[in-house]
């Protein structure tokens, strides 16, 4: 995702892929990438070294490129290549070694972040953690804990963690942002998150300085 700070009155999407420029709406934009996903790759969940990139101009935004990477499968399912495992890290590879490149590892909050394959990987590439940051997600389903697990930092990520509430339904952009401060700033157990460290906003200033 390309976005672009823009004085637009409304804000503009489309959807860029093989020199083809498809302008859509907020609303339909899951939609149409599914579905030119099966276009290229096929229906049977294979995947295809062919970046899709969703352009968002609109004003008051930051202006960043988000590069959003295949997830890790190592047991591949009914049409998928045996070799699928390989195919999904030879692509993160090439995307996440490049020294100007900022690592987002998208971290479950139920998970062992020490045994997270994604941070493995991202070691591999940028041993300091220099370039690194996590995001944590669906920290309303499980949040016991949660603050103890960002602040130790066992997996040496030099930026630390930011946490964030994940967009539920078809809530918009705006009302999900809605929800997840007054998530933060009510719930028992999250309220006590340093603020620093919390958000989508918080998120994508710390993407930009960086």
């Amino acid at each position: 995702m390309r976005l672009q700070n823009h004085s637009l009155p409304k804000p503009e999407l489309e959807l860029e892929y093989n020199d083809k420029h498809v302008p859509m709406d907020e609303a339909h934009v899951s939609e149409a990438i599914c579905s030119v996903t099966d276009e290229l790759a096929g229906c049977w969940k294979g995947i295809l070294n062919t970046p899709l990139t969703l352009v968002v101009k609109k004003n008051d935004v930051l202006d960043l490129t988000m590069i959003d990477l295949p997830g890790i499968t190592r047991v591949p399912i009914q049409g998928q290549p045996l070799d699928i495992y390989d195919q999904v890290v030879n692509t993160i590879m090439e995307y996440i070694k490049h020294e100007e490149s900022i690592i987002l590892n998208v971290l479950s909050v139920i998970v062992d972040f020490s045994t997270c394959e994604s941070i493995r990987m991202s070691h591999s590439v940028d041993k300091t953690g220099a370039r690194t940051l996590a995001v944590v997600t669906k920290v309303d389903m499980f949040p016991e804990g949660l603050c103890g697990k960002v602040n130790a930092d066992d997996v040496n990520i030099s930026h630390g963690y930011v946490c964030v509430r994940n967009r539920i339904g078809d809530e918009s952009y705006e009302e999900a942002r809605e929800e997840e401060a007054k998530l933060f700033k009510t719930h028992k157990l999250l309220s006590n998150i340093d603020k620093s460290v919390i958000g989508i906003p918080v998120l994508a200033k710390k993407l930009v300085q960086l």
